[in-house]
């Protein structure tokens, strides 16, 4: 099974070495909101969707859907 959302955001986020806190506190959201991103509870809104991916450098369509390259 391919790995889902949750599971891309957490992978982007330990490639950049940041703590699911200090990007958090970069997103302006809780610490516990992104974990519930991480967990796939919830989906980012689109905005931090898009901030997610230029604080981790990956694309945005790849941490949604997995397509094309990070």
């Amino acid at each position: 099974m391919a790995p889902g959302y949750g599971d891309r955001i957490r992978k982007a986020r330990l490639e950049v070495n940041k703590s699911r806190r200090s990007l958090a506190e970069q997103l302006g959201v809780h610490p516990d909101t992104l974990a519930r991103y991480e967990r796939e509870v919830t989906a980012p809104p689109d905005s931090i969707l898009v901030e997610l991916a230029v604080a981790c450098r990956v694309k945005a369509s790849w941490l949604a859907y997995g397509e094309g390259a990070k």
